[in-house]
């Protein structure tokens, strides 16, 4: 990642009723039955040391945090509710 968003953090956000995403195009990651929607309310994509912390998150009806493709010494804390945590690489450029 040539030039990655550096330093930022996401602290003390309600984030609530999201519009509902399964049928939105999604990516097969294995190949097999199962697919992942590359969204998320909190999308990060190009990162360095970023933090996620202290936030609630309330009837989403999709993910709560997605991790795409660049993302280097993150910080995830305290997320209320249940958080699904997703990595999911980027099949165009190849990056993990």
């Amino acid at each position: 990642m040539a030039e990655p968003v550096k330093d930022v953090t996401i602290r003390g956000v309600t984030l609530r009723d999201t519009r509902i995403t399964y049928l939105d195009a999604h990516g097969m990651p294995s190949g097999g039955d199962w697919g992942l929607q590359r969204s998320g309310a909190v999308f990060l994509q190009g990162t360095e040391r970023c933090t996620v912390e202290g936030n609630k998150m309330v009837r989403l009806d999709g993910n709560a945090v997605f991790l795409s493709a660049y993302n280097r010494k993150y910080v995830l804390l305290a997320l209320l509710l249940l958080l699904l945590l997703l990595l999911f690489g980027c099949p165009r450029c190849g990056c993990r």
